[in-house]
């Protein structure tokens, strides 16, 4: 720690216009610092600090501007919203910062980490803490479960002015936790938990009525609240905007809440955001069945292992107002569909990302994803925009047979526009031409025969960029020919407008030749020497960024 005061020092004097690194001196009075108020400069040290985002290094600042000279430390002694930051893994230096805090909200922090080479692995809870509890503002607990079990026993379980609650216990404790949450605080906004559980999840909603942010993962399995017991949670937290559940509930659907009945259902009319990630498809399917959410409010659905996104939906999908968008009077909402390696997104209102709907996905299941996409025809029906941008980067790239792909397009009949790039247009291109239900043995001459997919289909862009080479690239535009040759024999009218981005020599040359017979089957053909605007392109990961950022220190409260 003394390290650290030292280097937070140095930075900071390098810095004053009062020191002199010369001579180590302080500069005269003359200086226009010494003219500041004093106000202003409590505003310049928050600013430095930054104390509106936890920083572990915060300690180790404060005591360097405190000795910086007398004048600054006089303030900064006289500033209690400095000292807010009561770091246990330094307790007698936690005690100084309670008592310098004063009476202003207090935000106690522990993250088990490594310190001067050693990771930190005993800690004395002071015995003092107790009796600041009503000032708590903030629990942030990263650590082992005996840390973890500690800190919960020495600070207490009434906190009226506790609004975040963050505990971490270590990911190899997981499945041997014996640490539960028993906790009192009406005013609680945020509720994360990782590897603990709540003491008692019948009666602990009555005790958080405030609640906006939820956060349940990676829960001992004995201790996992059943689907019917947090629906029961849910019913009495009507403020909550962000839900996440991560391997965190039970797979028995019998055991009941108190106060809760089958027919009712959870209003969550402020929901902003829901992801649930549940090995089983009919623990997701009751719990979906049993919530109303906005139209505003975007899903994130972790489907792996499942080859039928339908398992993981409920029948009736009308609560659920992201999928079953209607703002009456006959006015659409347009729907974009992007399909990518690992993920399925469906954004409502692209133009105002007004909500999405993800579905995360092995990617090796992607074909049978595709060719089950029948079962959630109800689901993609209203999709006006399909996007297939994928990248040959990262990782191995699979061939999607044309079959799937005319299943997905069967499901369409709304598709207006279509952006394509990368190794999967061809056979996109080719669903196109034949006709729908020609599965896997439908010949070439069989397109004019039936029916062709997406019948309103008037916009195509092609993204340069994904190509690899100038011969996928010509494969491409013999593709795109044969394609839009086969729909305006069938429809007898011409696409309205051809998008294709020409960043390179390889494409250029490959369109040249057939730029003319393009030009006859298109209204409008545009060839863009820049890239094209609001393409997604897929680098081949989709990752938990919401689900981490959920975890992370929650920000002070400053006045």
């Amino acid at each position: 720690m003394s390290r650290q005061v030292s280097s937070s020092r140095s930075r900071i004097l390098s810095r004053n216009p009062f020191h002199d690194a010369r001579n180590g001196r302080r500069n005269p009075p003359s200086s226009p610092i010494y003219n500041l108020p004093s106000d202003l400069l409590i505003d310049i040290f928050v600013e430095c600090l930054g104390v509106a985002v936890y920083d572990h290094k915060r300690p180790a600042e404060v005591i360097a501007i405190s000795h910086v000279c007398r004048g600054w430390r006089a303030i900064a002694l006289g500033t209690p919203i400095l000292w807010t930051q009561i770091d246990l893994r330094f307790p007698r230096i936690a005690r100084e910062f309670c008592i310098r805090s004063g009476m202003a909200p207090i935000r106690v922090v522990f993250f088990q980490e490594h310190l001067s080479g050693r990771r930190v692995t005993t800690l004395q809870v002071p015995q003092w803490l107790s009796s600041h509890a009503h000032r708590v503002e903030t629990i942030y607990v990263a650590a082992d479960q005996t840390i973890i079990k500690k800190i919960l026993q020495h600070i207490g379980t009434a906190f009226p002015d506790l609004l975040d609650l963050v505990i971490r216990l270590d990911a190899g404790y997981t499945y041997a936790s014996t640490v539960l949450v028993e906790c009192q605080a009406p005013r609680l906004r945020r509720l994360c938990l990782e590897g603990v559980s709540m003491a008692d999840w019948d009666r602990a909603p009555n005790r958080q009525p405030s609640l906006t942010n939820l956060t349940l993962s990676r829960l001992s399995p004995s201790r996992r609240p059943s689907v019917p017991q947090l629906l029961s949670a849910l019913q009495r937290c009507p403020h909550l905007q962000t839900i996440i559940i991560s391997a965190a509930l039970s797979q028995d659907l019998g055991a009941t809440g108190i106060g809760f009945r089958p027919s009712l259902i959870a209003e969550l009319p402020r929901l902003q955001s829901f992801q649930i990630r549940e090995p089983s498809s009919t623990t997701v399917a009751y719990m979906l069945s049993h919530l109303s959410i906005p139209t505003s409010c975007s899903l994130f659905l972790h489907c792996h292992g499942m080859k039928d996104l339908s398992l993981i939906l409920p029948p009736d999908l009308s609560r659920l107002r992201p999928f079953a968008i209607d703002y009456g009077r006959g006015v659409s909402v347009p729907q974009l569909l992007q399909i990518f390696r690992s993920h399925i997104t469906i954004i409502n209102d692209p133009s105002t990302r007004l909500s999405n709907v993800e579905f995360a996905i092995v990617p090796d299941h992607l074909p049978a994803v595709l060719s089950n996409a029948i079962h959630i025809r109800h689901v993609l029906s209203n999709i006006t925009i399909l996007e297939i941008t994928v990248a040959h980067h990262s990782i191995p790239i699979m061939q999607i047979p044309a079959h799937a792909w005319s299943t997905l397009l069967s499901c369409l009949p709304m598709l207006s526009i279509l952006k394509l790039g990368g190794p999967w247009s061809r056979n996109v291109l080719s669903a196109l031409a034949h006709s729908e239900g020609g599965g896997r043995s439908a010949s070439r001459s069989s397109h004019i025969s039936g029916s062709l997919p997406c019948p309103h289909l008037q916009t195509m862009q092609i993204a340069d960029k994904l190509f690899q080479n100038r011969e996928e690239t010509s494969h491409l535009v013999n593709s795109l020919g044969r394609c839009l040759t086969a729909r305006a024999r069938l429809f007898r009218t011409h696409l309205s407008l051809l998008e294709i981005e020409v960043l390179g020599e390889t494409t250029r040359a490959a369109l040249s030749e057939k730029l003319a017979e393009l030009r006859r089957l298109v209204v409008t053909v545009k060839t863009q020497e820049y890239p094209l605007p609001n393409l997604s392109a897929d680098f081949g990961f989709w990752n938990d960024a919401q689900l981490r950022y959920s975890f992370q220190p929650p920000p002070s409260r400053t006045p």
